[in-house]
């Protein structure tokens, strides 16, 4: 019989080696296409000549991971303010209001980064004043916002996510099950998306099941359907994080610049499957045309007439 999932256990004792071990959920966030411009630095310069081309192309690749660094920590610093209460409203709520206001209205996701990637995760270690569903949840839109930006840059993005059993080391990174997993994902996702495991899934659907009543019962039942509606099954029978999806399209579809963005990240995609078409590069070309088609499904394939797309 399979063991459930069960977020909230804390293991901690002498055997552990004083490590706390809880269940997190950990996105793996790799910014594509700069071993290539890496190993274009294969030697220092000496020459003003060399300098100069040696600065242009450090610049492609040292630029492009401070720009993804960046956006994910402006993104990042957007979406982790805790909510708040309308002016007035306090000295009306209830106080059983207030503490499900205060249980539900703290993001708490934690953003690292490596080389060129970025680590996110959540403890989902639950208690009484505080529910990690809307840390997920807004791990969810700060990961689906900056999928489509990079696209738009010209710097795609690839990933994974996962739950798993971790423990923060004694240099403050987190090691364990979820962030090994959702490594794991990220290499093995193909084209430019960002794959969901089973495990997150399994999450989702303790979290539907677990006892509320009243008020709390709403707003677990909507931070729920929330996650549940982020995802959707790809061309190969895989989970992903559905970043042009009807739930994500109700966040940011409607402002101002979304077609813009939609347009121009068409047009990258369109030009880098006529580039890879050029160069006989198959694989690559494989998996431009798969986002192509994650485009297409969602109803925004949207490139301009002179960008070269396929009709």
């Amino acid at each position: 019989m399979e063991r459930p999932l069960i977020p909230q256990r804390e293991v901690k004792g002498p055997n552990t080696g004083d490590y706390e071990f809880y269940w997190y959920i950990a996105a793996w966030v790799d910014l594509l296409g700069q071993s290539e411009k890496l190993d274009q630095l294969d030697e220092l310069p000496t020459t003003e000549a060399q300098k100069r081309e040696f600065v242009q192309r450090a610049q492609r690749t040292f630029g492009a991971v401070r720009s993804f660094r960046d956006r994910m920590a402006e993104l990042h610093a957007i979406l982790a303010r805790p909510l708040s209460l309308p002016t007035g409203t306090l000295a009306t709520i209830s106080e059983d209001d207030l503490r499900l206001f205060k249980k539900y209205s703290s993001p708490e996701v934690k953003v690292s980064f490596l080389s060129d990637s970025a680590l996110l995760t959540v403890c989902l270690r639950e208690n009484a004043g505080w529910s990690p569903l809307l840390s997920v949840d807004f791990m969810l839109s700060q990961l689906a916002i900056i999928a489509l930006t990079m696209v738009a840059q010209g710097t795609p993005i690839r990933g994974g996510m996962a739950a798993g059993i971790c423990s923060v080391l004694r240099e403050g990174d987190l090691y364990g099950k979820a962030v090994s997993r959702a490594n794991q994902l990220e290499k093995a996702a193909g084209y430019p998306r960002i794959v969901v495991d089973d495990s997150l899934l399994e999450y989702v659907a303790w979290c539907e099941h677990q006892p509320a009543t009243g008020r709390e019962q709403q707003l677990r039942t909507h931070h729920v359907q929330a996650l549940k509606s982020a995802f959707r099954t790809d061309t190969d029978g895989r989970q992903i994080l559905s970043y042009l999806g009807e739930r994500f399209k109700r966040e940011y579809g409607h402002k101002e610049h979304f077609p813009e963005i939609v347009a121009v990240a068409s047009n990258f995609i369109a030009g880098e499957i006529e580039r890879f078409r050029e160069s006989g590069n198959e694989k690559l070309l494989k998996r431009y045309q798969e986002l192509r088609t994650y485009f297409e499904q969602e109803g925004c394939w949207k490139p301009s007439a002179s960008s070269g797309s396929e009709k």
